[in-house]
């Protein structure tokens, strides 16, 4: 990915109605030109902000100054939001959180889609707050595998779907949750290859772009705010329920390449909120059934139908059933037998 020379080169051509909020004007007049289009409702005095240490690592062209929230003016239908960007190293300072992704308004107020960067135990999180019908919002948070934010640039990307948001790191899937108003909260794996999980609360699907870093004193409060480089911002408006595939998991493990099922398997739940059509494909080495289950978002699986398999047989099976997630088990006749094809299309 190239990098940008400064920090308004990049903000200036990837995300150009920016708002800024309580920015110490003097250390970020020195990357970008504020002027009337800018329109910064509230700065800091250089004496309110605590400046950037230099003891803590080498200045970068592309060091976003401290400022409590930048949120962009425009707002993005089923937006992709892609930030490539790192921490600075860790100190004793105790800020607390970095929030990088899709917000309808401060405060979470109608939801919040994005990573959350946890300072107390160094952690990546994925993070949704969908907010239901009466007062308050539901959330959930599971983490992300990102070992050290701080070591090495990484590419963030939420993107928000008619009722999942996706969470990506350099390419790799690592969580889904999915938000439907009325839903349970609940998590349905919290494990490698990423993480599933569910908030009982909507999630507005036109949002505007975020980053938000708290300090110890609160979203708005004065005191330390976490150092960041960003190399550069991605946002863009996207697809309601953008065609997928996964994989049946056990374990962690795919069921493609499966050996020696006996007596059965029995996968983890799959993700199917917002998709109308899901076609199962399947393919085995032993005759036997294929069950297929479903979650209606009270983290209960009910059987709704039984598929014969062939041995050695390619077998598609197409459901228009709305439910939340789906499961599959597969029973050989005669076990042990190996899985060879098993995956879930959506669209």
């Amino acid at each position: 990915m190239p990098e940008a020379s400064v920090v308004g080169s990049f903000v200036r051509e990837a995300l150009r109605d920016i708002k800024l909020d309580y920015i110490h004007r003097d250390l970020f007049n020195n990357l970008v030109n504020l002027n009337d289009n800018w329109c910064p409702t509230r700065l800091h005095t250089a004496e309110q902000v605590l400046p950037w240490n230099e003891a803590e690592g080498a200045r970068e062209a592309e060091l976003i100054a401290q400022f409590n929230r930048v949120a962009s003016y425009k707002s993005f239908k089923y937006g992709l939001y892609q930030y490539y960007m790192k921490l600075a190293p860790y100190t004793n300072d105790d800020w607390t959180e970095l929030y990088l992704g899709a917000e309808t308004a401060p405060g979470a107020l109608g939801g919040l889609a994005s990573f959350h960067f946890n300072r107390t135990n160094k952690a990546v999180y994925a993070r949704l707050y969908g907010f239901p019908l009466g007062s308050g919002y539901r959330s959930i948070d599971v983490q992300a595998f990102v070992a050290d934010p701080t070591a090495d640039y990484h590419l963030y990307t939420v993107k928000v779907n008619r009722a999942s948001v996706d969470y990506w790191v350099d390419g790799e899937l690592v969580a889904i949750l999915q938000a439907v108003a009325g839903a349970d909260t609940y998590t349905v794996r919290e494990t490698a290859p990423y993480v599933l999980g569910q908030v009982g609360g909507s999630l507005p699907t036109v949002n505007p772009a975020l980053i938000e870093p708290v300090a110890t004193a609160g979203h708005e409060g004065v005191g330390v705010r976490p150092g960041m480089y960003i190399k550069g911002i991605t946002i863009i408006d996207g697809d309601p329920a953008p065609p997928r595939t996964l994989h049946p998991i056990t374990g962690g493990v795919n069921w493609e390449g499966t050996t020696g099922v006996d007596p059965d398997i029995t996968s983890d739940r799959i993700p199917i909120a917002g998709y109308n059509k899901k076609q199962i494909y399947f393919l085995a080495t032993g005759a036997g059934d294929l069950e297929i289950y479903v979650d209606y978002g009270d983290n209960n699986v009910d059987l709704i139908d039984t598929v014969s398999v062939t041995a050695n047989t390619l077998e598609s099976y197409l459901t228009e059933t709305e439910a939340l997630w789906l499961a599959l088990k597969y029973i050989p006749s005669s076990p042990p037998a190996d899985i060879t094809r098993a995956r879930v299309l959506m669209r």
